[in-house]
């Protein structure tokens, strides 16, 4: 193998994306579930990875996409909201807030994967690009959807092109 990386690479389905996830009657103290959930599985996945990296057979392709996936028999909500409507002093979104469900969404954030270590991260002069390179995305897919979210996953035909671009 002569490159092995990670990259930001658009995948479908295209859905709502947060990087906030409230769970009703959660601890206010600990790390949110869905963050320690995904943190988890983002290790797994770079695990594995790094494994096939070394055992894969050359017969297959050499590039691989890993991507992270977590399957729930949870309702997915999202709750689009402007943040000036938010009480700053609790918390608290207004009560008429509206929910909309939905099948599946794309939780993006910083969960403390070893790609942060990335010294391509360090690259990136601005602080808003360099906390976007550290990024990791999850979908999280409810269980009643998971066969249309994988007939909707593609990747584009020029997938290539993020891969040359490291």
């Amino acid at each position: 193998m002569t490159h092995f990386d990670w990259a930001d690479i658009p995948i479908d389905p295209e859905c709502e994306e947060s990087s906030f996830c409230v769970v009703p009657g959660q601890d206010s103290k600990a790390r949110p579930m869905l963050e320690r959930l995904s943190a988890t599985v983002v290790l797994s996945t770079e695990a594995l990875a790094a494994e096939e990296a070394s055992t894969v057979s050359e017969q297959y392709s050499h590039l691989r996409i890993y991507q992270n996936v977590i399957v729930t028999t949870a309702e997915l909500k999202v709750c689009e909201i402007n943040i000036e409507n938010i009480n700053v002093a609790t918390g608290e979104i207004p009560e008429d807030a509206q929910f909309t469900d939905v099948p599946f969404v794309r939780f993006r954030k910083q969960l403390g994967s070893t790609q942060a270590e990335r010294p391509r991260a360090q690259l990136v002069t601005d602080i808003h690009g360099r906390n976007r390179e550290r990024e990791s995305t999850i979908f999280v897919v409810n269980s009643q959807h998971l066969d249309d979210f994988i007939y909707q996953c593609e990747l584009p035909d020029d997938v290539g092109q993020y891969v040359r671009a490291r």
